[in-house]
């Protein structure tokens, strides 16, 4: 049977009485692959496929799943899951949902090669080469290689007469350099956060081996470089340290179910509680507008629609300082009275139930040059890929730790800093914001490893905008 029969059985098999039933199908096809120097450490493709079936019923959900796709495990899932519903609604939960949209459709994400038509020898001998550029380097030691690839059949219908059949393709690498000298060792990765909805083409585009020598260069001045004192200072933000800044400190905290205290995984709830919500609240200061858009051409967390059914959106989280959105499911957005759904549901397999994940969490474009942004600092640092970061489990105090440093002086870039850290209050940090990058300068970046839930699903989600200058941050190292 294929997916779509087995779609028309489930529905017209649920059981009366219900007020929402959902089958969905996922089929995904995985390939990994890490390098070290001139050897494949893993190397792997695997296909993941099965489906889930979920029932709401006297305000509780109910689901089951099942690897085995014939007609009687449909009938065993349809039982689970309505047995499950049943006992859950005796705890008086009272769920109520949003109404949406009845589609029909039948879509696939652009690319145009496709990451699974690619030989694994190519794979191996793309990195590998680029390792050997990078390790002409004496103090270079690692050239480690890390490749994803997925591809995501979905077909999803609901007893209200959505039918979607949606293919998803993405793919994304990096070679992280390790090197060790003048008693250091320091590190540095090409390219920051490049997973997208593309296919190998992608990849072709960033050509690791014609553009690595630079990085391999910087990291070995890196190891001579002065370490970075503390003090309070401007700092100057890349796309990829703006992207994951944005993910920790406003993605994660605007997922509603965190702000209802609903889910607490995986570094905990969120201090943006629905009281604050188009309550005049100043996530940041006028310059600071941040949307999640699944819309956006190629993010890692751009998709047709979502594991409910509901069309990707671009939702405005934060306008002109103000917040004014979360990321929300039928359930969330039904319970603070919105009309719809943000689309945000989603979830890593067949066998996991969805929860709200982030789309592409984007820091809106403003007017400044990376050149103004540079010359208007007389004394500060720009700072560009993340190395570490810690925050708190409501999501407002945060440190960040970046692979290089530049000092800025009179308005021109100086010399090298090695361990760059900041640190801050969320709200302080984005009121501080005194330039944004202009639409030009903005890059849609994504990590393919987001955690969340219990059980845990790793989630591939996008993240970005243009490079962000803030005002009097607490930088460096404590000696």
């Amino acid at each position: 049977m294929t997916a779509h029969d087995l779609a028309e059985y489930a529905v017209t098999h649920f059981p009366e009485g219900i007020t929402l039933g959902e089958f969905k199908f996922l089929k995904s096809k995985s390939n990994f692959l890490f390098t070290r120097n001139d050897n494949v450490n893993r190397l792997s493709t695997t296909i993941n496929s099965g489906f889930g079936i979920r029932f709401l019923i006297n305000g509780a959900w109910g689901f089951a799943a099942s690897h085995q796709l014939d007609k009687a495990n449909i009938d065993v899932c349809i039982k689970q899951a309505s047995k499950l519903a049943q006992a859950a609604s005796k705890r008086n939960p009272n769920v109520t949902i949003t109404e949406e949209p009845v589609v029909e459709e039948k879509i696939t994400t652009k690319f145009e090669i496709d990451p699974f038509e690619v030989s694994n020898e190519e794979k191996i001998e793309y990195f590998i080469s680029a390792s050997k550029v990078a390790r002409e380097y004496n103090e270079i030691k690692y050239a480690n290689g890390l490749y994803f690839a997925q591809k995501d059949n979905l077909v999803f219908y609901n007893s209200e007469g959505t039918k979607i059949d949606q293919t998803l393709v993405w793919n994304g690498g990096y070679l992280n350099l390790i090197a060790r000298g003048n008693g250091d060792t320091q590190t540095r990765k090409f390219s920051d956060d490049q997973f997208k909805t593309q296919g190998w083409e992608l990849m072709k585009k960033l050509d690791l081996t014609a553009n690595i020598d630079p990085v391999a260069k910087q990291l070995v001045q890196l190891l001579e470089a002065p370490t970075l004192k503390e003090q309070k200072s401007t700092i100057i933000l890349n796309p990829s340290q703006v992207g994951i800044q944005l993910h920790e400190s406003m993605g994660h905290p605007s997922e509603l179910d965190r702000a209802l205290g609903y889910e607490a995984a995986y570094a905990g709830t969120s201090f943006l509680k629905t009281e604050l919500l188009n309550n005049d609240f100043n996530y940041g200061n006028e310059l600071v507008s941040i949307n999640a858009d699944a819309t956006i051409a190629n993010g890692l967390g751009t998709f047709p629609y979502d594991h409910e059914g509901v069309a990707g959106k671009n939702t405005p989280l934060v306008k002109e300082g103000k917040f004014v959105g979360y990321l929300s499911s039928r359930e969330t957005a039904s319970l603070l009275g919105l009309e719809n759904s943000g689309g945000s549901m989603r979830s890593i397999s067949y066998e996991h139930i969805p929860l709200i994940r982030m789309t592409n969490i984007m820091l809106q474009p403003g007017d400044f040059t990376f050149d103004e942004m540079i010359q208007d600092t007389r004394d500060g640092y720009y700072f560009e890929t993340n190395r570490s970061w810690s925050i708190d489990d409501i999501r407002l105090n945060f440190q960040f730790g970046c692979e290089v440093g530049y000092k800025i002086e009179n308005g021109e870039i100086t010399g090298l800093v090695k361990n760059p850290t900041y640190t801050g209050i969320t709200p302080e940090f984005w009121g501080s914001v005194s330039a944004v990058g202009n639409a030009e300068l903005s890059e849609v970046l994504g990590t393919p490893f987001c955690g969340k839930g219990e059980p845990g699903q790793s989630m591939f989600t996008g993240h970005g905008g243009p490079p962000a200058k803030f005002e009097n941050i607490r930088i460096g190292i404590i000696n």
